[in-house]
């Protein structure tokens, strides 16, 4: 999503500002002083360098954080070496008396002295307890979550939907459960969808003409509550974060899988994915996204303004220019499309690979002025046409699905100038 910097550091730096600098640079300082003057004791001593692994550990992980982006298990794993390495000292806190040397046996004095330590200790005990309980379930939800993505990895569909639910039932406040878990309805209606377009009647198939398959009402009340659950779970998931960016392009996502299915559903994902662009404006992912749904149904000026935004949000994106020559090519303006396909053709930096392949195909189309071929390749994907509608009528959306309300207005589409700069920067 290119919203991760190479330097903990200065993602640090970018985010919380001066305050977490000046708090790094005391940290390191003492981090510093420390191991100086440690290595500098075990040297004396000639202790081996078990003695001084987790130093040795925190420091080069402190030296890592200058180059590597830093993950979740990496600044938990930062923490707990330096408070391995504290420096502890014991001390002596009573609240009530103050040099008292300790006796056998119980005293007034004894017990009031100890009165302050219970006061704290017997919350601190029942709050441990409740938490240990809440750990167990969250805990027990992980291993279910992990035992389903198993079982998905699997082909195990039933397995799945069920060891699912069940991490739901045990922690229904995380939200990739309830996204992942609208993914698998997703997935067992288009399963569904696939079996029924497979069992096209055989004088159906002999005929020149032929029809749209005839779908039961089992199969249809089927595909519909797996459809209306799918966009359940996402709107769940949305609910439970609506300020994530993930959580509004899976709902996107599902909205724009199921627009060959059900009518409204393409409104429904043009919307949530301008939502997810207010979310997370510098992922031009997402933009090339939304062009797809304009391209599919079309709409050629939503298209290309979608992806020059894309293009706007990273110059040297070679599949956002991609995808704008296609929509260019489409609209009419070859001369802007043979320009951007050019410039896809030396963004690309292995001229061996799939994809320079299929640029270099579609160049020489528009060069042409022949309709291009549907090239192939492993990172350029053209924009999508839109589907036939598999079941006539189509399925009508049940009430309640329509995307939530948005944390966030939608940005405006940036601007930028129809000339393409002729010295790119070459992708990396």
């Amino acid at each position: 999503k290119f919203a991760t910097a190479r330097s903990f550091y200065m993602t640090a730096l970018t985010e919380a500002g001066l305050v977490a600098l000046a708090g790094m640079f005391l940290l390191f300082l003492t981090l510093y002083r420390s191991s100086k003057k440690d290595f500098k004791e075990k040297k004396l001593v000639n202790w081996g360098f078990a003695a001084i692994a987790s130093m040795v550990s925190l420091l080069t992980l402190t030296l890592a954080f200058l180059l590597l982006p830093a993950t979740i298990l990496l600044i938990v794993l930062l923490f707990v070496l330096l408070a391995l390495n504290a420096k502890i000292r014991h001390t002596t806190l009573s609240l009530t008396t103050q040099g008292v040397e300790v006796t056998q046996g119980l005293s007034t004095q004894n017990v009031a002295s100890r009165f302050p330590a219970l006061l704290i200790t017997v919350p601190v005990v029942v709050f441990v307890l409740l938490f240990f309980v809440q750990a167990t379930r969250v805990l027990s939800a992980e291993y279910k979550f992990k035992k389903a993505l198993d079982m998905l990895a699997g082909n195990d569909a039933s397995g799945t939907y069920d060891t699912m639910r069940e991490a739901i039932r045990l922690n229904p406040r995380v939200d990739r459960y309830h996204a992942t878990f609208s993914r698998v309805n997703l997935a067992l209606a288009n399963a569904i969808t696939l079996r029924v377009a497979s069992q096209t009647p055989q004088e159906d198939q002999e005929s020149e003409t032929g029809t749209q398959p005839t779908v039961s009402d089992q199969d249809r009340q089927n595909i519909t509550l797996l459809v209306q659950q799918s966009i359940s779970e996402g709107k769940a998931a949305v609910a439970l974060n609506p300020l994530r960016a993930g959580n509004w392009e899976v709902l996107a996502q599902i909205y724009r899988t199921i627009m060959p299915l059900a009518q409204g559903a393409d409104t429904f994902a043009v919307q949530t994915y301008r939502q997810a662009i207010a979310l997370d404006p510098f992922n031009p992912n997402l933009r090339i996204a939304l062009g797809g749904i304009h391209y599919g149904l079309k709409d050629y000026d939503g298209a290309i303004r979608a992806f020059e935004s894309a293009v706007a949000a990273k110059a040297d994106h070679a599949n956002a220019h991609y995808n704008l020559a296609f929509a260019l090519r489409d609209k009419g303006d070859l001369d802007r499309a043979l320009s951007e396909m050019s410039l896809v053709a030396s963004l690309i930096t292995d001229k061996n690979s799939e994809d320079y392949k299929a640029a270099q195909q579609a160049l020489q189309d528009l060069q042409a002025k022949r309709e291009a071929a549907a090239p192939t390749g492993q990172q350029l994907t053209p924009p999508q046409t839109a589907e036939e509608p598999v079941f006539q009528p189509p399925l009508n959306l049940p009430e309640g699905s329509e995307p939530p309300s948005a944390p966030l207005s939608p940005t405006p589409t940036p601007q930028v100038s129809p000339e393409v700069s002729a010295s790119p920067t070459p992708a990396q």
